[in-house]
Parts: C-alpha cells; sequence; structure tokens
C-alpha cells in the first residue's frame, strides 16, 4: 500500500513537471492589426477653437468655432513580448501603432427671423478635406492564459502604459456664405479660404483591456485567431492651425487675411477598439 501510495505520488510530480516543461517560456507575437476610435473628441479638430468665419453665429446649430468628433479606421501592426512565469500567468510587453485618414465633409448653418421687422438672414461654412492619423501605443502587463491539451488556448490580459497621437496633414477648404433678406431687398456676401496645420497629442496615460484565441498549429507556432481590446487613451492636443480666408467682390478676389493659432488644451479621453491577428511563436 505504502508502495502504491509512493508511486502516485511520484506521477502527479511527474505530472506537474511535465506541465510546466509543455508551457513555453516565452511567447513572441506579431500581426495585422485594426483599430476604430475617437481622432478627437469633441475638441475643435476642425477649426482648432478657431471659426473659419468670425462672423459665424454663436447659436449656430453646431456651436461656435465647433469641431468634429468623428471616428477613424486606422490600419497597423501589433507586437507582444510574453515571458510565462508558470502556466496560467505571465508579463506581457505590447507595442501597436495605427495610421489612418479621416476625411471631413460638411455644412452648418443657422438663421435668424425678425418678425418685427420683417427680415432674416442666414449663415453657412460648408467645409471639405481630409486630415492624417498616426497613433503609437507602449503597455506592460498581466497576461492570464489556459494552457491544456486542447489545440485552442484563451487568454486575457490587462496592459497599461503610454500613448502619442499625431494629426497631420490637415488641409480643409471653406466657404463661408451670408445672405440677409429686409423689406423688398437682399445682401449676400461670400468668402472662402483654407485651413492648414497639424494637431499633436502629448505622451500619456493609456491601458488595454482584452483577450483573445490561440490556435495550435504546431509545437512552436500558433494562429491567433483574434485578440479584442478596449483601449482608452488620454492625451492633451497641441493645436497649430493657419486660417487664409480669402474676401471676393464677386469672381474678384480683393482681400486676403491670414490668421495662426496654437493652443493646448486640457486632457482628454479617447475610446479605442482595436482587433488584433497574426501568429504566435512559442519557445
Amino acid at each position: 500500500m505504502r508502495k502504491m501510495i509512493l508511486a502516485a505520488v511520484m506521477m502527479l510530480a511527474l505530472a506537474g513537471v511535465t506541465t510546466a516543461q509543455d508551457t513555453p517560456k516565452w511567447e513572441v507575437f506579431g500581426g495585422y492589426s485594426l483599430m476604430k476610435g475617437d481622432l478627437l473628441k469633441d475638441n475643435g479638430l476642425m477649426f482648432g477653437g478657431m471659426s473659419p468665419s468670425r462672423s459665424l453665429a454663436y447659436d449656430s446649430p453646431a456651436g461656435y468655432g465647433a469641431g468634429t468628433s468623428e471616428a477613424v479606421i486606422s490600419n497597423g501592426f501589433d507586437l507582444a513580448l510574453t515571458r510565462n512565469l508558470n502556466s496560467w500567468a505571465g508579463i506581457k510587453a505590447n507595442f501597436s501603432s495605427h495610421y489612418g485618414s479621416l476625411d471631413m465633409d460638411g455644412l452648418y448653418e443657422s438663421s435668424y427671423d425678425n418678425e418685427y421687422y420683417g427680415d432674416s438672414s442666414t449663415d453657412s461654412v460648408s467645409y471639405s478635406g481630409k486630415v492624417d492619423y498616426r497613433r503609437y501605443n507602449v503597455l506592460l502587463g498581466p497576461q492570464f492564459s489556459w494552457n491544456n491539451d486542447s489545440v485552442v488556448r484563451p487568454f486575457a490580459h490587462a496592459l497599461f502604459g503610454v500613448s502619442k497621437m499625431t494629426a497631420d496633414d490637415l488641409k480643409v477648404d471653406y466657404v463661408y456664405s451670408y445672405l440677409e433678406e429686409y423689406g423688398e431687398g437682399s445682401y449676400s456676401d461670400e468668402q472662402g479660404g483654407t485651413l492648414t496645420g497639424s494637431l499633436k497629442g502629448d505622451t500619456n496615460f493609456a491601458m488595454a483591456l482584452g483577450g483573445g484565441l490561440d490556435l495550435k498549429a504546431g509545437k512552436h507556432v500558433s494562429v491567433r485567431l483574434i485578440q479584442v481590446d478596449y483601449v482608452p487613451t488620454y492625451n492633451r492636443i497641441t493645436t497649430d492651425l493657419t486660417m487664409t480666408d480669402r474676401n471676393y467682390d464677386g469672381d474678384e478676389l480683393y482681400s486676403t487675411h491670414v490668421d495662426r493659432v496654437r493652443t493646448t488644451g486640457g486632457s482628454g479621453r479617447y475610446n479605442n477598439l482595436k482587433l488584433s491577428f497574426g501568429v504566435v511563436f512559442n519557445f
């Protein structure tokens, strides 16, 4: 009986050693990544806090100097290095980079009616352009995985670090129109211009909460079927924009006015969703 118990204990010990040996010490991941996220959240991306026309009505539906909170879809890559401490926990270092562009087209319009005097006025700004976008994340944190005999291995992680965002090559053409009607007469004015510049975020706090599934393709290779992360980032945005107003008399240009603004806003949270696919090498 004693020999049987001793043999059972030895078998359990050997099984534990085998499990530890079967778990790779290092994992290296690389692959394609897709991110959907806030470019600038109500932070005046479109005008950088500066309206294309200082005559734009304060009570316009979008607000004076309104911005955009459009989401941007960006493509990039995702890299990770994981040191497994045991069969279920490890430390992961992650670097990702994403690139994209946002088309900006829209119309802001406001109107005013004075029933007493019987006159009315309409202000409108139409714009069209684009901005290029880049985001870099460097993160570190624990990873938890389920290593078993199955060919599919689920994992989850909580990563913390820093993120940096830039929006370069901003170029937007705009047209401002004004129409006033009074009695039997009317007055109209139109001017156009171009907004150029960049917006740069500082290097600030970020994290990634998510997980995924790996499919074993060999002793040292797995395929990452999917990885999904919620990636909130916190950035303070510095705006550097130049606005060139061009005033016309009919079809003839009669004046040009150039303004430049450089401002730094408060830190804001930008919500991002990241999907990643690729290959994992185990050593």
